[in-house]
C-alpha cells in the first residue's frame, strides 16, 4: 500500500478507522498501525473503547509503533529515504525549470535553478535561485548547496524521533541544570575533579532501571510479532542494574524548594548549577 505524502510524519504507518456495520449492528473507532517487512504484514489495532477515548488509543498506538520500529530495525514504511550528497553530475532533486512571472506588461519567463527534499513534517521543502541574479552555474550550485543541507538537515531530525523520549536531550543545550548535596560530596567532587556515577542497583528506589509500565502494557504486543524475543528480557534488564551508573541533575530556570528538601536536609548542604552543555562535555 503507497505511503500517503500529505499525512504527518507523526502519523506514520497509523491509520484512523471507524467502521460501523449494519449487518452486524455494531461500530469499531480506533486507529490501526501496519507494518511490511519482507513483504510480511504486521498489524496491531487499538481500539478506542479500550483506552477510554480517541486521545488515549493513539497514544498507545503511537507507543506501539516507535517500539516496532526500533524493533524491526531498517527503513520504515512511510518514510522514504533522500539521496545524500547531489552533484552536477547527479541532479537528484535539483533542476532547471521556467519560473513566470505575470506583470502588468503580461507574463515573463525566467530561468530558475529549483530544489527540493523531505521533510519530517510530510511535507517537501523548496527553494528556486533564479539565473539572472546568479548566473546558470550559481544558481545551479546555490540549489545544489541549498538541497544537500536540507537533507542533512533531514536525517538529523529522523535521528532525534527515532531516539527514545527518555533520552533525547533538550532542544537548549544551556539550559540550567542543578544538583543538590551534601558538603561532603562537594568536597569529593572538587578532590576528585569529577562527579561521582552510583551503581543504579545501590539506589534506595528498588525501581529504578526497571520496566516502565507502558513497556509492560506493549511488551506482549512485540514479541507476537516475534517469537525469538519472548526470552528472559526482564532478568537481563533487571542484572544491568549491577552494571549501569547515573548521576541525577534537576533541570530547571531556577532554584527547587522541593529539591532543597529531598535531597538538602542538612545546614551544611549545597547546590551548584551548570548547564546541560558543560556537563556533556566534560572530558
Amino acid at each position: 500500500m503507497p505511503s500517503n505524502p500529505n499525512k504527518p510524519y507523526e502519523l506514520r504507518n497509523i491509520s484512523r478507522i471507524d467502521k460501523k456495520s449494519v449487518k452486524w449492528n455494531s461500530e469499531n473507532h480506533g486507529w490501526q498501525v501496519r507494518f511490511l517487512r519482507n513483504r510480511k504484514p504486521i498489524s496491531q489495532w487499538f481500539e478506542d473503547s479500550k483506552y477510554g477515548k480517541k486521545e488515549n488509543s493513539l497514544k498507545e498506538a503511537k507507543l506501539y509503533r516507535d517500539g516496532m520500529e526500533k524493533q524491526l530495525g531498517g527503513p520504515v514504511k512511510g518514510v522514504k529515504p533522500a539521496v545524500r550528497n547531489v552533484t552536477p553530475e547527479n541532479l537528484v532533486g535539483v533542476r532547471r525549470r521556467m519560473r513566470t512571472v505575470n506583470y502588468r506588461s503580461g507574463p515573463q519567463k525566467y530561468p530558475v535553478w529549483t530544489c527540493e527534499w523531505p521533510s519530517t513534517s510530510g511535507r517537501k521543502e523548496r527553494r528556486a535561485f533564479a539565473e539572472n541574479k546568479y548566473g546558470e552555474d550559481g544558481a545551479r550550485n546555490l540549489a545544489i548547496e541549498a538541497r544537500n543541507k536540507g537533507v542533512e538537515e533531514y536525517y538529523r531530525k529522523l535521528k532525534e524521533k527515532a531516539i527514545h523520549k527518555a533520552f533525547k536531550a533538550p532542544s537548549n543545550p544551556d539550559i540550567k541544570i542543578w544538583r543538590y548535596m551534601d558538603f561532603t560530596k562537594f568536597v569529593s567532587i572538587l578532590q576528585q575533579k569529577g562527579l561521582f556515577f552510583p551503581v543504579v542497583s545501590e539506589l534506595e528506589d528498588q525501581f529504578e532501571g526497571s520496566f516502565s509500565k507502558a513497556n509492560k502494557l506493549l511488551r506482549p504486543l512485540f514479541r507476537k510479532h516475534d517469537p525469538s524475543s519472548a526470552g528472559h528480557r526482564s532478568e537481563t534488564i533487571k542484572s544491568l542494574r549491577d552494571w549501569t551508573v547515573v548521576s541525577c541533575w534537576h533541570m530547571n530556570e531556577q532554584e527547587s524548594a522541593a529539591m532543597w528538601n529531598l535531597y538538602a536536609r542538612t545546614n551544611e548542604a549545597i547546590c551548584i548549577q551548570s548547564t546541560l552543555r558543560i556537563i556533556s562535555e566534560m572530558p
